[in-house]
């Protein structure tokens, strides 16, 4: 994920990417989010890191964890909602 994001911030392209549950690392270098749950709804657009994770905590009502893998934090969220 890093040589593409050197190569497209390098020619001013924007990266879409369908990545399943990545690592920590992976997640960490995305501007922005794009969540799908069952059936393709959208659950969140907007800003990674702070804003995504507020978000999901102010849901769950629950601290996000130390530590924690963003996107294994937010899964947790959604597989105790309901659609």
């Amino acid at each position: 994920m890093n040589a593409v994001r050197q190569a497209t911030d390098a020619m001013g392209l924007i990266t879409v990417a369908t990545i399943h549950q990545p690592s920590k690392s992976i997640f960490g270098s995305f501007d922005d989010v794009l969540l799908l749950t069952k059936g393709g709804k959208m659950t969140y657009m907007g800003e990674s890191g702070s804003p995504l994770l507020d978000h999901f905590s102010n849901l769950s009502n629950k601290s996000v964890p130390e530590q924690c893998n963003p996107a294994d934090f937010c899964l947790s969220v959604l597989a105790t909602m309901s659609p």
